[in-house]
């Protein structure tokens, strides 16, 4: 499975599996979909090693932005990833 990131594209946000999967492949990020889905809920706080696989994937906000991004800046980024299987 292969991922592409469509920054101008409003398309529906991957799902959380697939969220933590996507940055598992690509930055070795250790989480889960719960731990994704809690995140997205605001019940959990952001790591500071997903907060920087979030600033590489993301560069418009750093890793301290990213570590207190809020569920809303996190769908919207989550927006511009698309899941596309070649």
């Amino acid at each position: 499975m292969t991922y592409t990131l469509y920054k101008n594209n409003m398309c529906a946000m991957m799902n959380q599996t697939d969220i933590a999967a996507y940055f598992k492949d690509k930055y070795g990020t250790k989480l889960d979909q719960a731990r994704i889905s809690r995140i997205m809920r605001g019940e959990d706080q952001i790591s500071w090693p997903f907060a920087r696989d979030l600033s590489r994937e993301f560069p418009e906000k750093d890793i301290a932005e990213w570590k207190d991004a809020e569920p809303e800046d996190l769908k919207k980024a989550f927006e511009q990833l698309k899941n596309k299987e070649t």
